[in-house]
Protein backbone atom coordinates (compact mmCIF):
# COMPACT_ATOMS: atom_id res chain seq x y z
CA UNK A 1 0.00 0.00 0.00
CA UNK A 2 0.99 3.36 -0.88
CA UNK A 3 1.29 6.05 1.79
CA UNK A 4 0.05 9.19 1.07
CA UNK A 5 0.86 11.25 3.99
CA UNK A 6 4.55 10.66 5.46
CA UNK A 7 5.26 8.98 8.98
CA UNK A 8 5.81 12.09 11.33
CA UNK A 9 9.29 12.13 12.63
CA UNK A 10 10.97 10.53 15.57
CA UNK A 11 10.25 13.70 17.70
CA UNK A 12 6.47 13.02 16.98
CA UNK A 13 4.18 11.90 19.72
CA UNK A 14 3.23 7.85 20.15
CA UNK A 15 -0.38 10.22 19.90
CA UNK A 16 0.81 11.88 16.74
CA UNK A 17 1.99 8.50 15.41
CA UNK A 18 -1.25 6.64 16.62
CA UNK A 19 -3.76 8.72 14.44
CA UNK A 20 -1.58 8.69 11.27
CA UNK A 21 -1.41 5.14 11.35
CA UNK A 22 -4.11 4.57 11.99
CA UNK A 23 -5.95 7.15 9.16
CA UNK A 24 -3.05 5.42 6.59
CA UNK A 25 -2.63 1.93 7.57
CA UNK A 26 0.21 0.87 6.15
CA UNK A 27 2.31 -1.79 6.01
CA UNK A 28 6.26 -1.63 6.57
CA UNK A 29 7.42 -4.71 7.89
CA UNK A 30 11.07 -5.04 8.85
CA UNK A 31 13.91 -5.68 6.16
CA UNK A 32 13.99 -8.97 8.08
CA UNK A 33 11.15 -10.84 7.66
CA UNK A 34 12.06 -13.45 10.06
CA UNK A 35 12.18 -10.52 12.83
CA UNK A 36 8.73 -9.48 12.01
CA UNK A 37 6.87 -12.80 13.53
CA UNK A 38 6.85 -13.73 17.14
CA UNK A 39 5.36 -16.61 19.29
CA UNK A 40 5.94 -17.07 23.03
CA UNK A 41 3.75 -18.24 25.74
CA UNK A 42 0.47 -18.83 23.73
CA UNK A 43 0.88 -15.56 21.99
CA UNK A 44 1.29 -15.00 18.50
CA UNK A 45 2.65 -11.55 17.56
CA UNK A 46 3.08 -10.13 13.81
CA UNK A 47 5.10 -6.24 12.85
CA UNK A 48 2.78 -4.94 10.77
CA UNK A 49 4.89 -1.34 10.58
CA UNK A 50 8.22 -0.09 11.58
CA UNK A 51 10.43 2.46 11.38
CA UNK A 52 12.70 4.01 14.23
CA UNK A 53 11.12 4.66 16.48
CA UNK A 54 7.69 3.63 15.90
CA UNK A 55 6.40 0.09 15.13
CA UNK A 56 2.86 -1.64 15.06
CA UNK A 57 2.58 -5.34 16.14
CA UNK A 58 -1.09 -7.49 15.94
CA UNK A 59 -0.97 -10.07 18.58
CA UNK A 60 -2.98 -12.94 18.61
CA UNK A 61 -3.68 -14.60 22.40
CA UNK A 62 -4.34 -17.73 23.51
CA UNK A 63 -8.21 -18.59 25.80
CA UNK A 64 -7.06 -18.03 28.98
CA UNK A 65 -3.56 -16.26 29.13
CA UNK A 66 -2.50 -13.64 31.46
CA UNK A 67 0.66 -11.88 31.34
CA UNK A 68 1.24 -10.94 35.32
CA UNK A 69 2.30 -7.42 35.95
CA UNK A 70 4.94 -6.08 33.79
CA UNK A 71 6.29 -3.38 32.54
CA UNK A 72 7.74 -1.74 29.60
CA UNK A 73 10.83 0.48 30.53
CA UNK A 74 11.38 1.61 26.78
CA UNK A 75 8.13 1.82 25.32
CA UNK A 76 5.12 4.03 24.86
CA UNK A 77 1.87 2.34 23.87
CA UNK A 78 -1.33 2.36 22.83
CA UNK A 79 -3.01 -0.77 22.99
CA UNK A 80 -6.20 -1.52 21.09
CA UNK A 81 -8.29 -4.22 21.52
CA UNK A 82 -9.77 -5.90 18.50
CA UNK A 83 -11.49 -9.24 19.34
CA UNK A 84 -12.25 -11.36 22.26
CA UNK A 85 -13.09 -10.34 26.18
CA UNK A 86 -9.60 -9.15 27.00
CA UNK A 87 -9.15 -7.43 30.05
CA UNK A 88 -5.76 -4.04 30.18
CA UNK A 89 -5.43 -3.19 33.58
CA UNK A 90 -2.86 -0.51 34.76
CA UNK A 91 -1.99 2.41 37.40
CA UNK A 92 -4.07 4.70 35.44
CA UNK A 93 -6.24 2.37 33.39
CA UNK A 94 -8.69 0.03 33.26
CA UNK A 95 -10.11 -1.66 29.43
CA UNK A 96 -12.18 -4.36 28.24
CA UNK A 97 -11.77 -3.94 24.43
CA UNK A 98 -11.15 -0.58 22.83
CA UNK A 99 -8.39 1.99 23.54
CA UNK A 100 -5.59 2.00 26.76
CA UNK A 101 -2.55 3.77 26.68
CA UNK A 102 0.64 2.25 28.80
CA UNK A 103 3.43 4.88 29.51
CA UNK A 104 6.98 3.74 29.69
CA UNK A 105 7.63 2.05 33.31
CA UNK A 106 3.75 1.67 34.05
CA UNK A 107 3.21 -1.59 35.80
CA UNK A 108 0.24 -3.22 33.95
CA UNK A 109 -1.45 -6.64 33.39
CA UNK A 110 -3.29 -8.17 30.25
CA UNK A 111 -5.67 -11.11 30.61
CA UNK A 112 -7.73 -13.35 27.42
CA UNK A 113 -10.59 -14.81 28.43
CA UNK A 114 -11.65 -18.43 27.47
CA UNK A 115 -11.94 -17.44 23.45
CA UNK A 116 -8.82 -16.05 23.63
CA UNK A 117 -8.34 -12.30 22.29
CA UNK A 118 -6.33 -9.86 19.87
CA UNK A 119 -5.17 -6.52 20.01
CA UNK A 120 -2.84 -3.84 18.10
CA UNK A 121 0.39 -2.64 20.07
CA UNK A 122 1.13 1.07 18.41
CA UNK A 123 4.17 1.40 20.20
CA UNK A 124 6.64 4.50 20.12
CA UNK A 125 10.39 2.86 21.39
CA UNK A 126 12.67 5.42 23.50
CA UNK A 127 16.20 5.91 24.69
CA UNK A 128 18.02 4.71 21.61
CA UNK A 129 16.63 1.05 21.35
CA UNK A 130 15.80 -0.28 18.15
CA UNK A 131 12.45 -1.32 17.75
CA UNK A 132 12.32 -5.16 18.21
CA UNK A 133 8.85 -6.80 20.15
CA UNK A 134 7.15 -6.03 23.62
CA UNK A 135 7.95 -9.20 25.14
CA UNK A 136 11.62 -8.77 24.71
CA UNK A 137 11.38 -5.20 26.31
CA UNK A 138 10.33 -6.38 29.94
CA UNK A 139 10.78 -5.67 33.40
CA UNK A 140 8.15 -8.09 35.79
CA UNK A 141 8.36 -11.90 35.98
CA UNK A 142 8.18 -13.86 33.13
CA UNK A 143 4.76 -15.31 31.17
CA UNK A 144 6.36 -18.72 31.97
CA UNK A 145 9.51 -20.57 31.45
CA UNK A 146 9.29 -20.06 27.62
CA UNK A 147 9.14 -16.33 28.50
CA UNK A 148 11.72 -16.69 31.25
CA UNK A 149 14.24 -18.16 28.15
CA UNK A 150 14.13 -15.12 25.34
CA UNK A 151 15.02 -12.68 29.01
CA UNK A 152 17.31 -14.60 29.66
CA UNK A 153 15.98 -14.45 33.31
CA UNK A 154 14.92 -17.49 36.09
CA UNK A 155 11.64 -18.15 36.63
Amino acid sequence: MRVETPCPGPNASIREFAIWWMRNKPFLVPEDPTDAVRSYSGVNGITLFRQEPFQVQLFIVKPNRSSGRHAHPNIDSIEYGLAGADTFESDRNFRLHGLICVAPNEMHTAHADEKGGAFISIQKWLNGVKPSSVELDWTGGPMDQEHASFLGAPI
